[in-house]
């Protein structure tokens, strides 16, 4: 679960003068909660083809919890693990994606 005060703590370092300063160091504080060896891992385990890494690194954008979530048995390809991880996802924002 990613620790929102420590969020915000990353919004408020943002220096105005350098604009994209703000988004990089949110990006790199999302992108930190989750390790992608973490994710490479779930697929193993769960027998998701790790032939193609470029399909598995569509993955990284979810949460383990997400990948968690909408795995079922069967899933054995990257893409239609993203496709039901992206539905999911789509359906918690209120279709607002």
């Amino acid at each position: 679960m990613m620790n929102e005060k420590k969020l915000i703590e990353v919004v408020k370092t943002n220096n105005p003068s350098e604009p994209d300063t703000y988004q990089r160091k949110v990006t790199v504080y999302i992108n930190g909660q989750y390790s992608d060896f973490d994710i490479v891992e779930f697929c193993s385990e769960k027998g998701i083809a790790l032939t193609d890494m470029r399909l598995v690194s569509r993955l990284f954008q979810f949460g383990l919890d997400t990948l968690n979530y909408v795995w079922k048995d069967g899933i054995t390809d990257p893409v239609t693990l993203y496709q039901e991880a992206l539905k999911y996802t789509k359906t918690s924002l209120g279709g607002n994606l």
